[in-house]
């Protein structure tokens, strides 16, 4: 030690060990790797500090018989306890191929320093403690020792049996193909692969409840421990990364979500996993979210066409905490809220890092989805007779929603379609209004439509809305 001179009388020792998580994470944020970080990050046993000291004492009486140890002090307050593992034997015998009895996986185990206690079939097995720092928590980890030291040559090779079923239509897999090549081809978005584990940044942007997420035992790192139950957070993540190459984009991800109910596995009843669903969100980037909202409304509006499932609909029921107070509505299934869609809010944005855009964000559940049978399609005739088109301007007051406007009109009779064309605000309309133009088509499968009969029709449609919706032709 360049410390200790010749003239040294008195000296004190440390042998101490250290926090692995505290030391990896200061190394990284530091940037700083040295030879004691990269030993202490990896977790040594706390227990070999009493051998440490014994080689200490010895040397001290080996090279300075002469010198005395004044003082001692042994801080440990917080006790690493053993692993503890239970196993069953038929689990190991299952796994490894070969029938095992206790007496033969007790033997191997108590070599390496483990203490085996059997309970009928299950195994009790506590690991030593310079194999509990993280090594040794899983029945799959005794499975690896046992087939270790009996040897991977004493296994013999057992083929699986499998047996050939005839192949079923599993309509949920193919609508959920059909849904993937519907956004990709038809809505020009791209598809985007996330970690199943959320950045606690992104849960706190998205204002996600952690308290009944799941969590990690050996997270990838301290901030990245909890399962997602939602898509929310890993799509803010995809728009932040994307942002740096592009400023416009439209990206969407169909994939599992975990929820911590429901536990239960269909290949192995000892094996019990957590309640998995599918859902699909996607994110919609730009400059104008009214015209992102109106995108992604349509998209999700019309997939029904292509994907041959059931309408979907929409109405504010819920809002989200993430959107903001005015751009948001609910996506519904007969009756049930299965989604949302929104734009994020400026607060959100700013803690997901989303800057110098605009983002909306949907998420559906996909198992709530119903497919519909192709043997139930049925053709209509396509009407002989020509079908009318003409464009309406119709000033409302801003609360009054698409939605309302569109159901209204479509109740009135030979009304067959409605379309948006566009939408104004400004001093022309008056202040807290907006005047909304639309296109309809009106048509009789009997006959064509005199001019008095058009003319009657956009009468009783006008009426409606009026009565309804307090709407005003513009120009009238």
């Amino acid at each position: 030690l360049d410390s200790v001179m010749e003239d040294t009388t008195e000296l004190i020792l440390e042998i101490a060990n250290f926090n692995a998580m505290g030391i990896r994470r200061t190394a990284q944020r530091f940037d700083i790797r040295t030879e004691a970080s990269s030993r202490y990050e990896k977790s040594l046993d706390p227990e070999s500090i009493n051998d440490a000291v014994s080689v200490a004492v010895k040397m001290f009486k080996e090279y300075f018989p002469d010198s005395k140890i004044t003082g001692y002090v042994d801080s440990y307050p917080v006790k690493l306890p053993n692993s503890v593992v239970e196993v069953p034997l038929s689990f190991l015998s299952r796994r490894l191929g070969k029938e095992l009895t206790a007496a033969e996986v007790t033997k191997r185990l108590d070599n390496l320093g483990f203490i085996t206690d059997v309970k009928g079939d299950i195994l009790i097995v506590e690991a030593p403690s310079w194999r509990s720092t993280g090594d040794i928590s899983l029945p799959d980890d005794i499975l690896e020792e046992v087939a270790r030291l009996m040897g991977y040559e004493n296994f013999d090779f057992i083929p699986p049996t499998i047996v050939l079923d005839k192949p079923i239509n599993q309509r949920n897999i193919d609508m959920e193909r059909a849904v993937r090549e519907y956004l990709a081809f038809r809505c020009g978005m791209q598809e985007i692969f996330t970690y199943i584990w959320t950045e606690d940044e992104y849960l706190e942007a998205a204002c996600v409840d952690t308290s009944e997420m799941l969590s990690l035992s050996t997270p990838p790192s301290p901030d990245e421990s909890k399962l997602r139950s939602t898509l929310i957070p890993g799509i803010m993540k995809g728009v932040f990364t994307n942002l740096r190459y592009f400023e416009n984009f439209r990206i969407f991800e169909l994939t599992q979500v975990f929820a911590d109910r429901n536990y239960h596995s269909i290949n192995d009843p000892t094996e019990k996993l957590p309640e998995m669903a599918r859902h699909l969100g996607g994110a919609f980037v730009g400059s104008d979210p009214r015209l992102l909202f109106r995108e992604a409304k349509g998209v999700l509006e019309y997939m029904h066409r292509a994907v041959h499932m059931e309408q979907l609909s929409f109405a504010q029921v819920t809002k989200p905490l993430w959107a903001d107070d005015k751009l948001w509505l609910n996506v519904l299934f007969d009756g049930e809220v299965i989604g949302v869609i929104g734009l994020i809010s400026i607060k959100s944005a700013r803690k997901a890092g989303i800057k110098r855009s605009m983002t909306v964000i949907f998420e559906i559940d996909v198992e709530k989805l119903v497919p519909l049978a192709s043997r139930n399609n049925r053709y209509l005739h396509i009407s002989e007779y020509p079908c009318v088109d003409f464009d309406l301007s119709v000033v409302f007051d801003e609360k009054v929603t698409w939605d309302e406007i569109c159901q209204t009109a479509s109740k009135v009779e030979l009304v067959k379609d409605i379309r948006f064309i566009d939408e104004y605000r400004g001093p022309q309309v008056g202040q807290g209004k907006k005047s909304v133009t639309f296109r309809t088509r009106i048509g009789s499968d009997e006959c064509t439509l005199a001019s008095e009969r058009i003319e009657m029709i956009t009468k009783q449609m006008m009426n409606k809305m009026s009565k309804k919706l307090g709407g005003d032709v513009r120009g009238a």
